[in-house]
């Protein structure tokens, strides 16, 4: 028996050895398929991947604790599909937002348009019903006057006061020649240009000029940088989604994304605070436009507004039949004293000089006259590219103090970007509406104050005694009062039909209101856009 136990005890020992080498196999060797698989549809390129970890020796960014899947190659590839990625997710973001900007500006210069096509009708039909005879002559004066107008919306470079001052230059020679002298013989390019500066001198049309000017240019200032606006606003979406991200937010970027895939863990998914520092440090640039964006979008819902209030746009073109007509009735009740005094200026005496859009400017000019429309003009368009001299909150200063990404000072295009904005900016603050000292005025008594007119203006005398006035036809064209069987009568018939396939276009029509509120509700996502730091 003494012998046995260690015998018995040798064999306990094999046995017991078995069974462990049974239970624990050898481990496999480690492979990189899973990473080959996945690089292979992010990047086609096998040949790149390893077969089995290696130390990574090579590796800039993805910098291993262990053996590593990754090339070299495979990091700068991760990095470039990395910084499109960002770029993409951006893109999409903001196309919702550019589109609707831009099928908006679209809507709102069609309907421009069509206002100002139908208030030239109005006046033409004005002439053509009530004044036969001098008709011709005053559609060609007529058909400039609401060319300039649409070309000044468009941001041609015509003064307002100039383009009302050459219609009534261009007006006056032909009711002269047909109201106040009927059998006058055929005028001569002297007299016409003698008249021409009468008219000025002699104010013929008493302050009807003056009084159109006035709205005309308000209205028209407002519409003009409501148009630029969104121009600008489509211009800021499309420079912004092609902003190049710098090598360093693609480091960072591939670090949090792909980084983790070189050790197959292709299911980690980076925490939300570090998601959010790393976005704010590639957007760092951008987040300068947010103090001017923001401010963009609270002036553009102030002149909003105002063009449904004392800028109505319709109100005023649609109207102007009426202003013009009374201004003829001013110059014929005055007739007799007129035909006078101009007679003893331009029949018997020789050629004089007078203020015209055609004579140089070293002529004769009644800088007294002129005073007041060089102020105007220069306190609305021109006068506003002064830029503030205020501090700009450094986005880039504020949002890093991650190690990963350089600070750097804003990109020269988002500069640019900031500079347009502050431009813009000043232009809608100066369409602002003044706080009314009782809320409670209602919009008709806003819409009889959009001439801003004046005890020495007349202004009780604008719209005749009785006579008919046309408010905001265009928002129910059913009701049209005018025959408008002009050289636009097939677009007229369009448009009554199109009214009733299609309310909501004729909703857009006018001054566009129902269009521009839903552009400002909408605007307002544009935030996550381009302030995604907040």
């Amino acid at each position: 028996m003494s012998g046995a136990g260690p015998a018995l005890c040798l064999a306990v020992a094999v046995l017991w050895g078995s069974i462990a080498g049974q239970q624990q196999p050898p481990e496999p060797e480690p492979t990189c398929q899973q990473v080959r698989t996945f690089f292979q549809t992010l990047q086609p390129g096998l040949k790149w991947v390893p077969d089995t970890p290696g130390p990574g020796s090579d590796l800039q960014v993805c910098i291993p604790r262990g053996p590593t899947c990754c090339s070299r190659k495979m990091e700068e590839k991760y990095q470039v599909t990395a910084r499109l990625n960002m770029e993409q997710l951006l893109q999409s973001a903001s196309m919702e937002l550019k589109f609707l900007i831009i099928q908006n500006a679209a809507v709102f210069q069609e309907a421009f348009e069509i206002v100002v096509r139908h208030a030239r009708n109005y006046t033409n039909s004005m002439f053509k019903n009530q004044y036969q005879n001098m008709a011709p002559r005053a559609f060609k004066s007529v058909g400039e006057l609401f060319t300039d107008v649409s070309l000044y919306i468009l941001g041609s470079d015509i003064s307002v006061n100039d383009m009302i001052n050459e219609f009534f230059d261009g007006l006056f020679p032909a009711i002269f020649s047909h109201l106040i002298n009927p059998g006058f013989p055929e005028i001569s390019l002297e007299m016409t240009e003698c008249l021409r500066g009468a008219r000025r001198d002699l104010k013929v049309f008493g302050n009807f000029p003056k009084m159109m000017m006035t709205q005309v240019s308000k209205s028209l200032q407002a519409t003009r940088v409501f148009l630029q606006a969104l121009n600008l606003g489509i211009e800021i979406i499309n420079t912004t989604d092609h902003l190049k991200f710098s090598k360093d937010c693609g480091r960072t970027l591939l670090r949090m994304w792909y980084c983790p895939y070189c050790q197959s863990l292709m299911m980690a998914k980076p925490c939300a605070g570090y998601c959010k520092v790393i976005t704010q440090g590639c957007l760092a640039s951008v987040v300068e436009i947010d103090r001017y964006w923001r401010e963009y979008i609270r002036s553009l819902e102030e002149l909003v507004k105002g063009m449904r209030g004392i800028y109505d746009m319709e109100h005023v073109l649609l109207n102007l039949f009426s202003l013009i007509r009374d201004s003829v009735l001013y110059v014929q009740k005055n007739g007799g004293k007129l035909s006078s005094t101009i007679s003893k200026l331009c029949t018997n005496s020789q050629p004089r000089q007078y203020r015209s859009a055609y004579y140089p400017e070293d002529l004769f000019i009644d800088k007294k006259v002129l005073k007041v429309a060089h102020v105007e003009h220069e306190e609305t368009l021109s006068s506003r590219r002064r830029y503030s001299h205020q501090g700009v909150r450094n986005g880039v200063k504020v949002q890093f103090g991650h190690h990963d990404l350089k600070t750097k000072g804003p990109e020269p295009v988002i500069n640019q970007i900031i500079d347009k904005l502050k431009h813009i900016n000043q232009l809608l603050r100066g369409m602002s509406i003044p706080r009314r000292k009782t809320s409670d005025r209602n919009l008709d008594e806003e819409e009889t104050q959009s001439g801003d007119c004046d005890d020495e203006d007349d202004c009780d005398g604008a719209s005749g005694d009785g006579g008919l006035r046309v408010k905001n036809q265009l928002r129910f064209l059913a009701e049209l009062a005018y025959d408008l069987d002009m050289d636009d009568a097939p677009l007229n018939k369009q448009l009554l039909n199109r009214q009733s396939k299609d309310g909501a276009t004729a909703n857009n029509l006018g001054s566009g209101q129902a269009t521009l509120n839903h552009f400002t509700r909408v605007t307002f996502s544009v935030a996550f856009f381009l302030l995604l730091v907040h």
